[in-house]
């Protein structure tokens, strides 16, 4: 008799849990409040929460089968806690109360703009010992993956990582908070290392601010050993980093409600796409550290958790994030410009960019890649925020834009043109004798240049001038600055900074070109003190956005949202990449100044012509 071939394949082994569980105490504020400060806050909730529950719950929801190891205290917000996942479903055999020590709790502030401040007290946390993870790893079935976070003792992560090799399983450390006794020898035994950029600082011990900086420090972790390094990025993605490859997934634009289980819920989501079966998982290794449908799976989770307030409530179900995957325009941000003028804008910006490829087609020399990177910002300044009238380029009552990193010449000639400051017909005239596009922006000569600049450090003081000259003047305009990320690494830049916080020019916005890399290396290579700049800039007194530099619906909320701003200047620290649009240029440090070949510019252009 024929055997029967249609069985159904083995059923994976359930997802491992180790981790903590902690009671969340969250206040809703419109800002974080600074050192020795006090501010009044919104909205009080509280909810359970801890790193290990709210991944075991998220893994739950998402259909996976999952055994949970934690330890609360024996008192009301235990009880609280165990109410919760008991009615969550979860497999608790191995949740235990602690006699003596209470449990965990966080106090966690949360601002308008989503961003968040935790300090956690880890009560019973701290007595989750080795012991108690070789009695759960003795019952569980071999194979299968297990996943653990730093808070519970770093002691008891080391152990648990040393034992599940013996059981045949895949490891997932969720590498936050950070914590200075995690010891780096044992990331040999890290199958997936998942972090955000400040715990790769911490962790690494070299600056990962910007995606250029942290794809060096990530490298380092992988070279000591982990099978594979995700970053997460917020809503922009995740960084993949392992072996032989460095990529960027995007992320999905959402509207943030509440970021407190974001990182979990991508986990969830990235862990139950790897564990749907046994065949499933074990193929999913073979692209360690993971594919990229999976970190899709877990982008979707975790945007859906950020559009949803609730802490572990937002968790969502397997067939809701697929449907989201499949279709996110429901639930996605499209901020407030309409579509049409957002598919225009990206016209123009496309238009921008081949101008610049042709100009420096033309002179045989210049700046592709800082130029290329800057297109969505001149965009943003010149179709939806800036005050101008193109056929009166010196009216008193414009905004003006001094371009301080004046290397960048190409992308503002490219803009003047595109907005009709500029005639057409100069597009091959850059860096030729007695042309008004010199290589360096020249104010006497070129209509729609406010100020001569290429000498770098200076423009932010000449922007101060002109915003303190429309204060005294009664004119009202307001001044735009863009710097380069090199740039910053001047002194005067600081001295400015200064001036402009101590007169509260709120009529000044900067807008820093954060592409990571200047002409003799990395920003991490020539200077890496400069990170982190979010934090310099606030201490200088600046009102800080960070925002993506290729995003035109960040952009011009961002520039919205500065002019806002009361009694001190703003900066828009602007993640882009060095020669964005082309392909071939991207995140290539040669392209910061060269002389392009025939080739290079039909290839260029090519690509651009198809994205049209």
């Amino acid at each position: 008799m024929a055997k029967r071939t249609n069985a159904a394949p083995p059923r994976p082994a359930p997802v491992l849990v180790v981790g903590s569980s902690n009671y969340d105490l969250v206040i809703q504020s419109d800002r974080l409040p600074g050192p020795g400060e006090t501010v009044l806050g919104g909205e009080y909730r509280s909810a359970p929460g801890g790193k290990g529950a709210n991944q075991a719950v998220g893994l739950h929801r998402l259909g996976t089968e999952v055994r949970f190891l934690s330890r609360i205290g024996r008192d009301h917000y235990g009880d609280e806690v165990l109410a919760h996942l008991e009615a969550e479903g979860l497999d608790l055999r191995f949740f235990e109360r602690d006699e003596r020590l209470p449990t965990g709790l966080a106090l966690i502030t949360l601002d308008d703009e989503g961003v968040r401040s935790i300090v956690v007290a880890p009560g019973a946390n701290q007595n989750v010992l080795e012991s108690d993870v070789e009695a759960f790893l003795e019952v569980s079935p071999p194979g299968g993956m297990l996943v653990t976070q730093l808070e519970i003792p770093a002691a008891t992560v080391s152990h648990l990582l040393r034992l599940a090799k013996r059981y045949d399983k895949r490891t997932l450390l969720h590498a936050s908070p950070a914590v200075a006794d995690f010891p780096k020898e044992a990331l040999r035994l890290v199958d997936l290392l998942v972090l955000n950029q400040a715990e790769l600082r911490d962790l690494a011990g070299r600056p990962a601010q910007h995606m250029e900086t942290a794809a060096t420090a990530a490298r380092q972790l992988v070279d000591a050993g982990c099978g594979g390094v995700l970053v997460t990025l917020g809503t922009r993605g995740v960084l993949v980093v392992r072996n032989d490859d460095t990529h960027f997934v995007p992320g999905f634009k959402v509207p943030i409600q509440d970021s407190n289980v974001g990182s979990s819920a991508f986990i969830a989501g990235l862990v139950h796409h790897l564990s749907r079966s046994a065949e499933q998982l074990d193929e999913a290794w073979k692209q360690l550290p993971v594919s990229e449908e999976a970190v899709r799976f877990g982008l979707g989770a975790m945007a859906l958790s950020l559009s949803r307030p609730g802490g572990q409530s937002s968790l969502a179900s397997a067939e809701e994030v697929a449907r989201f995957v499949e279709d996110p325009a429901a639930v996605q941000a499209e901020g407030d410009l309409p579509a049409g003028k957002l598919a225009s804008m990206a016209s123009h910006a496309n238009s921008i960019r081949q101008r610049i490829i042709r100009m420096l087609s033309a002179a045989r020399s210049g700046h592709p890649g800082g130029s290329l990177s800057l297109v969505e910002v001149l965009t943003s300044l010149y179709y939806h925020t800036m005050v101008y009238n193109p056929h009166q380029p010196r009216w008193p009552t414009r905004d003006r834009l001094v371009l301080s990193k004046g290397h960048a010449a190409p992308a503002l000639y490219a803009t003047l043109m595109e907005a009709g400051l500029l005639d057409p017909a100069l597009e091959g005239e850059l860096r030729k004798l007695g042309s008004p596009l010199q290589g360096h922006p020249d104010m006497r000569k070129c209509p729609g240049v406010e100020m001569s600049t290429g000498s770098l450090g200076q423009g932010l003081s000449v922007a101060n001038g002109m915003a303190l000259a429309a204060r005294h003047t009664g004119l009202g305009f307001r001044v735009y600055c863009i710097l380069g990320d090199g740039e910053v690494q001047e002194g005067q830049i600081w001295e400015a900074a200064m001036t402009a916080a101590h007169h509260k020019l709120d009529n000044l916005c900067a807008i820093l070109d954060y592409n990571a890399l200047q002409i003799d290396g990395s920003i991490g290579q020539v200077k890496s003190p400069i990170e982190p700049l979010a934090d310099k800039w606030k201490a200088f007194g600046w009102h800080v956005v960070n925002v993506d530099g290729h995003d035109l619906v960040d952009l011009c909320a961002a520039l919205d949202h500065a002019r806002e701003v009361k009694d001190k200047p703003t900066i828009l620290i602007a993640q882009t990449i060095k020669g964005r649009g082309v392909s071939f240029m991207e995140g290539v440090i040669e392209y910061h100044g060269s002389t392009l070949s025939s080739d290079e510019v039909s290839r260029a252009l090519a690509e651009l012509e198809a994205a049209q």
